[in-house]
């Protein structure tokens, strides 16, 4: 077979193949439901579940990320919190921080940054009513999957870790959603 037949047959091979879908991810992306209703697809919308999920090449949803996730107050408490700062660092030595919006999310689109992974994750809390932060390393890396809901995802149990969060039990002051957030509640 000559070299241009032999791409013919590879270009359409590969259109066959990422026509069939991936009953997978098609299944992952079904079980999160329908939007919340009043909360638009923007960056504020989805809280605690898998970004990368559908900001990939596989679904097409705008930005493709390379990293997003949401921080929670406590374990128990899913309220989210603006203002924490989660630092990624990459196996070659790239860093970046991005800092939580009012529902709490963060992400970098690929184009701020295709990160080598494994990745390593520290998150930089705020204390409400103070200046002070609490700082946060994850004991592991984070593998290949830039959704951090993939494995931070509810209360603990054998199959997740939990959410990230910035506290064992709810300070005092609380943690709040600001008024300004035009999206109230939590997941």
């Amino acid at each position: 077979m000559s070299r241009a037949g032999f791409r013919a047959v590879l270009v359409a091979s590969t259109g066959l193949l990422t026509a069939c879908g991936s009953p997978v991810n098609d299944d992952r992306i079904e079980a999160l439901g329908a939007e919340a209703n009043g909360v638009p697809p923007s960056d504020l919308h989805r809280s605690g579940q898998p970004c990368v999920l559908c900001h990939d090449a596989y679904e097409g949803a705008s930005p493709a990320m390379a990293v997003g996730g949401t921080v929670f107050a406590t374990r128990s408490n899913p309220v989210p919190v603006e203002g924490a700062i989660v630092t990624l660092t990459d196996s070659a030595g790239s860093t970046k921080s991005v800092t939580t919006n009012c529902t709490g999310n963060f992400f970098l689109s690929q184009e701020e940054w295709q990160p080598a992974f494994p990745l390593r994750a520290e998150v930089s809390c705020p204390t409400p009513g103070t200046d002070k932060r609490r700082r946060f390393v994850m004991g592991t890396r984070i593998g290949r999957d830039g959704s951090c809901a993939s494995c931070h995802d509810g209360t603990p149990s054998p199959t997740s870790t939990g959410w990230i969060y910035c506290a064992d039990r709810m300070p005092d002051p609380p943690f709040t959603v600001s008024d300004s957030c035009p999206v109230k509640g939590t997941p």
